[in-house]
């Protein structure tokens, strides 16, 4: 951060929360591994700096060459109230990924989420587009489970599984 001389100095609180994070390590396929955690949408922090944050993690992953070359995954933690959901920076971050931001989506995995993202995933489909709706996909289950279903994905190993979630994967 200190070659950025102070350009994210209006927005350490939004990245102090993680709400997206980067992980040290790659897929087999060499895409960068992310943690989105929108349950830190109810937090006080205003959207336009949690999208900065969102811009400024995406380019921490796109330092690694294979990253540029073969994408990214997404785990993601979701809301528990519908009332905690932002629909205008949802919206404003996957403006950014159809197009805006340099990287390739592979895909958003969701683990044991809960029956309310049932009723806002159509809505989340309609705002990223045709060409990235189908890369949306939920995992549910034991831990044993989870990694079974994830392993279709190059993902079903403790090693690639966040620790939230019951493996073994840290973050920055």
């Amino acid at each position: 951060m200190d070659t950025l001389n102070g350009a994210t100095e209006d927005d350490k609180a939004a990245l102090q929360i993680d709400y997206l994070q980067v992980a040290d390590e790659t897929d087999p396929d060499g895409r960068a591994i992310l943690f989105f955690d929108f349950s830190k949408e109810s937090s006080n922090i205003p959207s336009d700096s949690l999208l900065r944050a969102v811009w400024y993690q995406v380019h921490v992953a796109l330092r690694k060459d294979s990253v540029q070359k073969q994408g990214v995954v997404v785990f993601t933690r979701t809301i528990n109230k519908l009332s905690d959901w932002r629909p205008s920076l949802s919206k404003k971050i996957a403006l950014a990924g159809k197009g805006v931001l340099p990287v390739r989506f592979a895909g958003m995995h969701y683990v044991n989420p809960p029956t309310l993202i049932t009723v806002v995933m159509p809505i989340i489909r309609s705002m990223v587009g045709k060409k990235l709706r189908h890369r949306f996909y939920t995992h549910s289950g034991s831990t044993d489970e989870v990694l079974q279903s994830l392993s279709r994905f190059g993902l079903g190993t403790k090693e690639r599984l966040p620790v939230m979630f019951g493996g073994n994967l840290e973050f920055q």
